[in-house]
């Protein structure tokens, strides 16, 4: 005997067949907006996370300025952090004296305060006048103590 088709049931094959459809396509937009979101969240990251540099200079006796790190600003914030600092040869209390300087008019200016950073301390916000992104900048250091000696230094430093 052979099976009768009626409008119904091919009506129903049709439903089928566009649920089916569906299906697939909802997926299909599930996953688009999945990765959509994980772009989003690592663009977020990167920009949120701090970029931190890494120098490693010798600080030269009678108190000889050197820089510790030179670049341009990325944001428009006023202030640069310093962190993970280590000089040698370890003595107890080991420091440099730490500035900022902008490079304005062919001539560099200093924008911060000079303040003390300890060996395994920090990090340490140097707070600095006005500076823009794209502002050329340098972070300048000196031994603490009037020394005739040489001492490595190496940290890293974030220009924000």
């Amino acid at each position: 005997m052979a099976k009768v088709y009626t409008f119904l049931d091919k009506k129903n094959k049709q439903m089928k067949n566009q649920k089916k459809g569906e299906t697939i396509m909802t997926l299909k937009k599930l996953k688009l907006s999945i990765l959509t979101m994980g772009i989003v969240f690592i663009m977020f990251v990167s920009v949120a996370y701090a970029a931190y540099v890494s120098y490693n200079v010798t600080l030269p006796g009678f108190k000889v300025n050197v820089t510790l790190l030179q670049g341009t600003k990325s944001t428009n914030n006023y202030y640069v952090k310093h962190r993970n600092i280590l000089i040698g040869p370890h003595t107890d209390g080991q420091a440099m004296n730490v500035w900022v300087e902008k490079y304005v008019n062919d001539d560099w200016v200093k924008i911060s305060d000079t303040e003390v950073h300890y060996e395994g301390q920090g990090p340490y916000t140097l707070f600095t006048n006005p500076t823009n992104k794209g502002d050329l900048i340098r972070v300048r250091a000196e031994n603490k103590s009037l020394s005739v000696y040489k001492y490595g230094a190496i940290g890293e430093i974030d220009l924000y």
